[in-house]
C-alpha cells in the first residue's frame, strides 16, 4: 500500500503534464474573438501579424462587392465566396468564388464583381476570410430587372 501511493501521485502528475502540453498545442491553432480585435497564435504559440476585413456590397449594373483591409498588416491567402440566389421561379443561382493570391495591404480594397441576369427578388451572400483575419460574411437582399439590381 505504501509502494502503491507514490506511483499513484506520479501518475498524476505525468498525466496533467500531459494535459498541460496537449493544451498549449491546441492554444496556438485557436482563434481568440474579443470584440473587434481578433488574435490568433502561429504554431510556436506566438501571436501572429493579425488584420480585420471589411466587406461593402453595392448593386447598380450586376453586383459589386468590395473587401478592404482596415488592420494593420497584410492579409494574406484572401478567399472570397459570393452566392446570388433568387428571382422569379428561383431561378438565378450563381456561385462565384476564389483566392486572391497576392497579400491584400492595409488600406487597401479588393473589388470583385457578378453580372446576375433575372428578373425578381434576390439574396446576396459574401463571405471573405484570410489565413491571418477572421472571416466576414454579410448578406444583403434586393430586386434584379434583367441585369440591374437595386439593393435594399
Amino acid at each position: 500500500m505504501k509502494k502503491i501511493i507514490p506511483i499513484a501521485i506520479v501518475g498524476l502528475i505525468v498525466l496533467c503534464g500531459l494535459k498541460a502540453v496537449a493544451l498549449q498545442s491546441n492554444q496556438a491553432e485557436t482563434t481568440i474573438q474579443s470584440g473587434v480585435c481578433h488574435m490568433k497564435f502561429n504554431t510556436n504559440g506566438m501571436l501572429a501579424n493579425t488584420t480585420n476585413l471589411t466587406l461593402n456590397i453595392t448593386g447598380g449594373i450586376g453586383v459589386t462587392t468590395r473587401t478592404k483591409n482596415v488592420g494593420e498588416f497584410d492579409a494574406t491567402n484572401v478567399t472570397v465566396q459570393m452566392t446570388i440566389t433568387g428571382g422569379i421561379l428561383n431561378l438565378i443561382n450563381m456561385t462565384r468564388n476564389g483566392p486572391y493570391v497576392a497579400p491584400l495591404p492595409p488600406d487597401e480594397t479588393l473589388k470583385r464583381g457578378a453580372l446576375p441576369i433575372g428578373l425578381g427578388p434576390i439574396t446576396i451572400n459574401m463571405t471573405v476570410s484570410a489565413d491571418n483575419a477572421a472571416p466576414v460574411t454579410k448578406t444583403a437582399k434586393g430586386i434584379i430587372v434583367l441585369f440591374f439590381v437595386i439593393l435594399k
